[in-house]
């Protein structure tokens, strides 16, 4: 069986999608099944290379004309988009032989209904819209979580029994950190305060990063040795305005884009990680955290109920007194913490790339038999 992978372009920096895309295909090739040959494919990488993320249209232009024209010439037996954002391949492929995943539907669909629109957005989830409905054209459909498979049955009318639930895996190298010798020179290289609370990821509408902040400045105010580090996107221009009024400034930390490597240390140092988000699809950060013993205190919504089940502190993205009160006993609790993180530990430990591969490469299998 010959399965072609189309996965994103380095260049438009999907980080979560790259990690998807390169433990899947390194986990299906550690199965060893006889006969299975997996091939990674985007048009003319090199080419693309010459393009950053911040050329907007020629991204586009690379997105929508030459990846679909050079997948047209792409011959396997199964094909498997693993970015849900890529579905405007689907007529360049033969649809009775491609899986898409679809990782969540928060472009649009839930930024649609939350987030005001301004003309350009309005023509940018049309455009997402519009690709998304060759969904309805796959063979097969790979949610991420029961939340997104849910999410896709109401959005776009999808029958569920098409729909196939497996869940991502967290990396081998994501462990809690107790060397003290690597703990020290990890704080002195990565600058890292002493008591700090933890955010990793974008700053995207649905993460919810204004409540975030608005969270530590609460915290802020009762205890004088809290920050608040943050790794990935940089803020927006209203999340910077907030932080530079909030005269708590110089205890947020940004650390930019950290190295992978660097993870394991961040998040074993943390007293918490916060995830307030409105919407999720998954949570690569909240299960690398839990894999690295780090307590994790998520917003109430299904995929994080899916995902952490007991072994997290459940808050509104608004979050209550009460909500408040519990993050700073947490905080302050070591052994709470210490029962927290042996809770998440083990919820990590559920899941692993060696089953996704494993449920993925059973619907490649049944999509292929159910074509012959």
């Amino acid at each position: 069986m010959k399965v072609i992978i189309f996965r994103d372009y380095k260049e438009e920096n999907w980080h979560s999608m790259e990690v998807y895309a390169d433990e899947l295909i390194r986990h299906l090739r550690l199965l060893k099944i006889s006969g299975l040959y997996i091939q990674a494919h985007v048009t003319l990488p090199t080419l693309s290379a010459l393009f950053p993320s911040s050329k907007k249209y020629m991204r586009q232009f690379f997105r929508y004309i030459v990846n679909p024209m050079g997948s047209w010439f792409q011959h396997g037996d199964i094909f498997h988009i693993t970015d849900h954002a890529n579905t405007q391949l689907i007529p360049a492929l033969d649809p009775s032989r491609t899986i898409v995943t679809c990782h969540d539907l928060t472009a649009p669909y839930w930024m649609m209904e939350h987030v005001p629109l301004t003309a350009k957005k309005r023509i940018r989830h049309a455009v997402e819209r519009w690709r998304l409905d060759f969904l309805k054209r796959a063979a097969g459909i790979i949610a991420v979580s029961h939340a997104t498979k849910q999410h896709i049955v109401d959005a776009l009318g999808i029958p569920a029994s098409k729909i196939t639930v497996i869940p991502e895996g967290v990396d081998e190298l994501f462990y809690r950190v107790t060397e003290k010798l690597k703990l020290r020179n990890g704080i002195k290289r990565l600058r890292l305060p002493n008591k700090y609370i933890l955010h990793v990821g974008t700053t995207y509408y649905n993460k919810n990063i204004e409540g975030l902040l608005r969270i530590f400045f609460t915290l802020a105010k009762k205890d004088s040795e809290l920050y608040l580090v943050k790794s990935g996107d940089p803020w927006t221009p209203e999340q910077e305005n907030m932080i530079q009024t909030s005269g708590f400034s110089k205890r947020v930390w940004h650390m930019g884009f950290v190295a992978t490597s660097d993870l394991p240390i961040i998040y074993s140092l943390a007293r918490v990680l916060i995830q307030p988000s409105f919407a999720e699809g998954f949570g690569f950060p909240v299960l690398e955290a839990m894999a690295c013993g780090c307590p994790v205190v998520v917003s109430d919504i299904p995929a994080m109920h899916e995902m952490v089940r007991d072994a997290g502190l459940y808050i509104d993205p608004s979050p209550t007194k009460q909500h408040i009160r519990e993050i700073t006993a947490l905080i302050a609790s070591p052994a709470k913490r210490k029962a927290m993180a042996l809770l998440g530990y083990r919820r990590a430990a559920t899941y692993s790339w060696e089953k996704t591969a494993k449920k993925t490469y059973a619907l490649y299998a049944k999509v292929a038999q159910g074509r012959k």
